[in-house]
């Protein structure tokens, strides 16, 4: 079985987790890693009517998305990340925008830490990757933690069914949807996005990781191979969003 550390450093795209320590470094220029918050906020405006909601952002990054939720709704949000550093540029930021008495952070693996948040109304899947499982584990996890009714919000990618690739990190998309409807799970709204749209950003982040990279061969030589490697896997992932992922943001729905 996979440690923790495996499955944080495949959910931010990379492969060997001598990559870890240093990608607090490589990302730190970075706010919004996971979904976008104005299509999270957006789905949840159409979507979700009930006020003083409890929701749960898991594998909450740098708070991107709590942050922009406590500013637009009368609700609490806790998130959960594994990474320390993460969690401290969540809590600076909350203070930023001054909703740090909506969003309360918390460092630990979210694997022993979910089954805490209990009758929650939303919880958060921002591209977390496999950091509980598949998709169908995952869902299958959060299901108790929720109320009824109770809404998922998914930011993840599928292969079209027809496409050839070998490429692991995404079902295709009858498997995709297969497992969301196994785990009892509805579509209440999906937002697909545009390749064109996600181009420049993806070249703007990859640009700043490259620069960071850059640094750190610098300043430790002798691990040149590690650091390029993660930088060539990140490539390698824009390069499968640009031309064979489907990706989107799916608002789920359960109710018991």
């Amino acid at each position: 079985m996979k440690d923790i550390k495996q499955k944080v450093t495949e959910s931010l795209d990379g492969f060997n987790p001598d990559i870890f320590p240093y990608l607090p470094f490589i990302l730190q220029d970075l706010w919004e890693m996971g979904a976008d918050p104005a299509t999270v906020t957006g789905l949840m405006e159409r979507n979700i009517q009930k006020t003083g909601l409890k929701v749960l952002d898991i594998g909450c990054g740098k708070g991107a998305i709590s942050v922009r939720i406590a500013e637009k709704f009368d609700c609490i949000v806790y998130g959960i990340d594994f990474m320390k550093e993460f969690i401290e540029d969540a809590k600076a930021y909350a203070k930023k925008y001054g909703v740090e008495s909506k969003c309360i952070f918390r460092q630990g693996d979210a694997n022993e830490l979910i089954h805490e948040y209990q009758n929650l109304d939303l919880a958060i899947l921002g591209a977390v990757g496999p950091v509980l499982g598949d998709l169908y584990q995952t869902l299958e996890r959060i299901k108790p933690l929720l109320n009824s009714p109770g809404f998922v919000v998914l930011d993840d990618a599928y292969l079209p069914d027809d496409s050839k690739s070998e490429y692991k990190r995404c079902p295709h998309k009858t498997d995709f949807f297969d497992q969301i409807i196994l785990a009892g799970f509805s579509v209440a709204e999906e937002v697909i996005f545009s390749r064109d749209g996600m181009e420049d950003d993806e070249m703007e982040m990859f640009i700043k990781m490259k620069n960071r990279v850059s640094e750190l061969i610098a300043k430790e030589p002798e691990k040149k191979e590690l650091f390029n490697n993660y930088l060539k896997s990140q490539e390698y992932e824009f390069q499968m969003l640009a031309t064979e992922l489907e990706t989107g943001t799916w608002l789920l729905k359960h109710t018991k």
